[in-house]
């Protein structure tokens, strides 16, 4: 038993070429005889894709849904040199562009800080913002989002609303 289903013929294949011709020897990823080489969907695929791609298309007189809305609670999102508020400070005790773990890392012992007039109802999930931790999101039961500043002041710096339902 060569280990070969014999259901399941082989197809054959170009001629692999010369091994000592290394400019025209293809070896074992010599294509097919009958291999196409150009692939793309058939018309009636074409047909159902345009249609999709017709129904995604927005409508010209769409309006946006008047309960989305951003607000804004600081007064510029730039300070003076020009930094958006998504940069990581540079003006901290800790430094937050350092790749190396730190080499104490513990939980506090006592409360920090506590975020006052957060979200109306209860809330469903925190985030830290990714490699620098110097932005956190909040999801609320009041269906808003919210994008708080961990160092500095600490305030709510932009508020998300729109949802339905509460933001989980």
């Amino acid at each position: 038993s060569s280990g070969i289903n014999a259901e399941w013929p082989l197809r054959p294949g170009e001629n692999f070429g010369d091994p000592s011709d290394p400019d025209n020897y293809k070896g074992p990823w010599a294509p097919f005889v009958d291999q196409v080489t150009m692939s793309g969907p058939s018309a009636e695929q074409q047909a159902t894709l345009e249609m999709w791609a017709a129904r995604k298309e927005p409508k010209a007189n769409a309006k946006p849904d008047e309960n989305e809305k951003t607000i804004l609670h600081i007064e510029d999102t730039h300070d003076y040199q020009g930094r958006s508020f998504l940069v990581a400070p540079k003006g901290i005790d800790v430094n937050l562009y350092n790749e190396d773990p730190p080499e104490k890392c513990f939980l506090p012992k006592k409360l920090m800080h506590t975020w006052t007039a957060a979200h109306n109802k209860g809330v469903a999930k925190v985030i830290l913002f990714p490699r620098t931790g110097h932005l956190m999101l909040s999801c609320g039961m009041d269906s808003k989002i919210k994008l708080w500043e961990v160092y500095g002041k600490r305030r709510c710096i932009r508020t998300y609303a729109g949802h339905a339902k509460a933001v989980r």
